[in-house]
């Protein structure tokens, strides 16, 4: 798992969170030599590629569910995942299967107030007497009818 170019603070956040949910463990941890900040976390066992149903699938996406949580409680929106390169290795005598994995981008989106409707008002409202409200389908209004 690498962290591109992801704010410092978060390198401790997903360390934590990996140690504390990932019941294998973390292999390895290192800063990246590239042009942006990179940090790689190599994981024991084999997390991503264990089968829809076993046991590492579903801890793993556990714990991506966590690094989810722990970004948005920063202030960081999960925006998408995709796969960026489509790599597919051909199996001796079996079919393809991918060799990479999807990457996921984040928008920083700090919580704000509201936004305030832009449109202009036409002074219709959903209670006024040219427009009754629907009947209710509340019990105890029928019974009272």
């Amino acid at each position: 798992m690498r962290l591109i170019n992801a704010p410092q603070e978060f390198t401790g956040v997903c360390r934590d969170i990996l140690k504390a949910k990932w019941y294998r463990g973390i292999c390895k941890e290192q800063p990246m030599g590239t042009s942006c900040s990179t940090h790689e976390f190599k994981l024991n066992g084999n997390p991503w590629c264990g089968g829809v149903y076993s046991t590492q699938a579903i801890h793993i996406r556990s714990m991506l569910c966590y690094i989810i949580q722990a970004f948005k409680a920063h202030g960081w929106k999960f925006l998408v995942s995709a796969d960026v390169s489509a790599k597919f290795q051909q199996a001796d005598q079996g079919p393809c299967y991918p060799v990479d994995v999807h990457s996921w981008w984040f928008v920083y989106e700090p919580e704000s107030p509201p936004l305030q409707p832009t449109a202009p008002s036409y002074g219709l409202s959903t209670g006024s007497s040219a427009f009754p409200l629907p009947p209710s389908y509340d019990h105890d209004e029928v019974s009272k009818q």
